[in-house]
Formats: C-alpha cells, sequence, structure tokens
C-alpha cells in the first residue's frame, strides 16, 4: 500500500460487532498527540481513504453522520462510535492524528444480527431434532426388548421342565 511506505503502520486490529448496533472503539495515543487533531477515517478500493470524522476539540463529541469522535486529551485517547452497523461497515479502518507518521488500522468485521424470531426458530429446531433423537431411542429400545423377550421365555420354559422332571 503506497500510504504505508511514507507512515508507520501497526499490526492491524481485528475487531467485531453486530448489525443494528452501535459500536465504539477506543484508540490509544502517545501523549505528543495530544493536542494535535484526531482523525478516523476508511478504506475503500474505489474511493481510496475516505475521512469520516475528524476534531481538534477536546473533551467533547464531533459528529459526522454516524460516526463521533471523543478525545480525551488528559488520558490519551479517543473513542470512536459508529451508531447503527450495517454488513457493509466491515472493512479497513484507519485512525491518527494530523502530523504525525504514525497510523494504526482495525478491521472491523460487523455480523449479522440475530433477531428474537431468528432465534425462536433455531430453538424450535433443536428441539424438533432432540424430540426426533429421544423418538429413535425409544424406538430402539422397544425393538431390543421384544427380541429379547421370546429368548427369555424359551429359557424359562426349559428351566422350568428341568425342574418339574425332577
Amino acid at each position: 500500500m503506497p500510504l504505508c511506505l511514507s507512515l508507520i503502520c501497526d499490526k492491524p486490529r481485528v475487531v467485531s460487532g453486530t448489525e443494528g448496533q452501535t459500536f465504539d472503539f477506543r484508540c490509544e495515543y502517545p501523549n505528543n498527540w495530544n493536542n494535535k487533531s484526531k482523525y478516523f477515517c476508511c478504506f475503500d478500493f474505489k474511493k481510496s481513504f475516505a475521512q469520516l470524522v475528524r476534531t481538534s476539540n477536546h473533551n467533547e463529541w464531533t459528529t459526522a453522520g454516524r460516526v463521533s469522535l471523543y478525545d480525551n486529551a488528559t488520558a490519551s485517547f479517543f473513542i470512536v462510535r459508529v451508531d447503527k452497523l450495517s454488513l457493509n461497515d466491515s472493512g479497513m479502518y484507519w485512525w491518527g492524528a494530523d502530523g504525525s507518521d504514525h497510523i494504526k488500522r482495525i478491521d472491523l468485521n460487523v455480523s449479522p444480527e440475530v433477531t428474537l424470531q431468528l432465534f425462536l426458530t433455531m430453538i424450535l429446531c433443536i428441539g424438533a431434532m432432540m424430540f426426533v433423537c429421544l423418538f429413535t431411542i425409544c424406538l430402539l429400545l422397544a425393538a431390543k426388548k421384544r427380541r429379547s423377550t421370546p429368548q427369555q421365555r424359551r429359557e424359562v420354559g426349559l428351566h422350568q421342565k428341568r425342574h418339574s422332571n425332577i
């Protein structure tokens, strides 16, 4: 990537979110970034880099669409918040500070939302499978008992004949 040739890139951090939920990500930075503007951008192969939010404000939220950034310069971190995640939000993101040659990368994976209807359907399917398994076990046990019963009758009958002949 051409950007990484001139900047220092850390190993990407992989994070996960769920579709429809709010995603918060904490970005810790060195003390010498405290007075610099912070940014959060995404990498899109068609558009290259698209800046999502940038702020030079401290201790207040800056919002651009669904993306917000809160810079806590006292504690040397900022929080990125993405509201109402969609599956299309999965991808590569970068964050850093103006005037710094060090940027950080995160890979966001957004999972589909598990709805109540889907959850209930899963529970019903699992219950049906358990019922089929238990029913099959009961049938096998009944068949085994039925097969062993005639032989037991024969053995009991032979045992009784021996004792009556004595």
